[in-house]
């Protein structure tokens, strides 16, 4: 997912939980086990964007240091499984690092009048891609950018956590009655 995309979804997720009269501060205090695994696997794929691997290593480290993120997200979000959304964000995850596993990489078919870059994470299409119905091909021009359902899917799991967790916890009449 493009960071412009993923900043649009949480600023939608987080619109869409105001909006609608939800408590922000909720959704800060939903109890996310293992953050460690979500902290890595973003880093990794930070990193991979940012550092230029050795020469010939590239395909294989880079590929296997991707797909090593995409099992910690999955981890994350198998840790936290019982939280609204995290199991279709797990979805939308898994399509994307299937994709990333058959390739080594996401192919993407680059938005019109841009130039196609690769990256260890995205490299444009090629005719022996495998699954490419599930990579990046939704372009979206005012971003610049490519999309997969993939994240779409995780988008789709990351509003409903924030909504579903910027709602108030309904406690039941016997748990008032015990508190009052």
């Amino acid at each position: 997912m493009g960071v412009l995309f993923t900043a649009i979804t949480l600023l939608l997720a987080l619109g869409i939980s105001f909006a609608t009269r939800g408590q922000l501060s909720r959704i800060t205090e939903l109890p996310f086990q293992r953050l460690v695994l979500l902290f890595l696997g973003v880093a990794i794929q930070a990193g991979l964007e940012w550092i230029t691997l050795p020469s010939g290593r590239g395909d294989y480290l880079g590929a296997g240091l991707l797909i090593l993120s995409y099992v910690m997200l999955l981890g994350f979000c198998a840790a936290n499984l019982r939280i609204d959304g995290m199991l279709v964000i797990a979805v939308g995850i898994a399509l994307n690092a299937l994709v990333i596993s058959l390739n080594l990489g996401m192919p993407y078919q680059a938005p019109v009048g841009h130039a196609a870059v690769e990256t260890v994470k995205h490299r444009p299409e090629r005719s022996d891609d495998i699954a490419t119905i599930l990579s990046d091909q939704i372009v979206i021009p005012p971003l610049r950018t490519s999309i997969s359902f993939g994240d779409l899917i995780i988008a789709v799991g990351l509003v409903e956590t924030c909504y579903r967790g910027s709602r108030r916890q309904i406690r039941s009449r016997a748990a008032r009655t015990l508190t009052s």
